[in-house]
């Protein structure tokens, strides 16, 4: 596992009001690009993204995964994941993307209970977030023919809503097959359960005692294999986590600090303040501030029933 840091990048929300009428919109015709690295900007969304990949190589980077695409391969990210994605040298990565409110989508029907299911609402630390089409034909038909509709003069909004609804219910079937068939080494898999503690748990009390009795390890053993496999000592790895999501709230949220410190696992708002500032250099109040003035405006107001839901750049 490639353990990346965001610190270096620019962090934006941007934050969509998906419409009603089809629980999805779409960015096509222009088709979307993904610059060099060196021009990456990290981003989250408070919906799902679903990517189709027609041009170019290269690899995104989603919290701390780094996986590759290619021509022909879909790419799934939960919200509030935060991701970028960079072109290899001399390529330009092409795509369309279909941004997806699951729990509208699902409301009222027999799989209603599914829009609170972490396998849509969180990103799984043991998948690549990458769906090849020669893997996954079936997947990949329902997002071109979403793709299809929605390039049309007027779109078919129960169309495209039915064809969401069972593309959500097929994608969470196959998340367990995903997670049990990555090939991982066997560190990895001793570590995959502690990163999905963390990740559910992180704003309660963690002790280095409950995570290694997750694996089945002593604590010395623990510390080593984590170390191993996130190149980061355990505490440090929660902590980062837990500063990773405060930013996400300050940004798409105007919680106050004190509250943003409760939520993201911080005994208090003074031992916040200054771990905040030792990992960012910056208060968080100040961190909020600066942040929001460099954040483009990304919004996309919802559009009424009738109107074209697809967003063509």
């Amino acid at each position: 596992m490639q353990k990346l840091s965001y610190d270096d990048f620019k962090l934006e929300y941007r934050r969509y009001n998906i419409p009603i009428h089809t629980s999805a919109f779409a960015f096509i015709g222009n088709v979307w690009g993904h610059g060099k690295q060196g021009e990456m900007a990290a981003h989250f969304h408070n919906c799902m993204e679903i990517g189709y990949c027609y041009e170019g190589r290269g690899f995104g980077f989603i919290e701390d995964k780094k996986v590759a695409y290619k021509p022909g391969d879909i790419c799934v990210i939960a919200p509030n994941t935060i991701h970028m994605f960079a072109a290899q040298e001399g390529m330009a990565g092409k795509w369309e993307w279909i941004m997806a409110d699951t729990g509208a989508a699902l409301k009222g029907t027999r799989y209603e209970e599914l829009g609170n299911d972490k396998r849509l609402l969180m990103d799984n630390p043991a998948a690549d977030n990458i769906f090849p089409e020669s893997e996954y034909p079936s997947l990949m038909r329902k997002v071109k023919m979403m793709l299809h509709l929605f390039h049309q003069s007027e779109v078919r909004a129960n169309t495209i809503k039915g064809l969401l609804l069972s593309f959500l219910a097929e994608y969470a079937a196959c998340q367990e097959e995903i997670s049990d068939e990555t090939p991982r080494q066997p560190a990895q898999n001793k570590m995959i359960p502690v990163l999905v503690f963390i990740q559910e748990h992180y704003m309660e009390k963690i002790t280095i005692q409950m995570l290694a009795e997750i694996c089945a390890l002593s604590e010395e053993q623990f510390r080593r294999v984590f170390k191993q496999v996130t190149h980061t000592p355990p505490l440090e790895y929660l902590n980062q986590y837990r500063i990773k999501a405060a930013c996400k709230l300050l940004l798409s949220t105007e919680m106050p600090i004190s509250e943003v410190a409760a939520q993201t696992g911080f005994v208090t708002a003074s031992t916040f303040n200054r771990q905040f500032a030792a990992a960012k250099g910056v208060s968080p109040l100040k961190w909020r501030q600066t942040s929001a003035e460099k954040t483009e405006v990304s919004q996309v107001e919802s559009l009424e029933a009738g109107q074209m839901a697809g967003i063509i750049l």
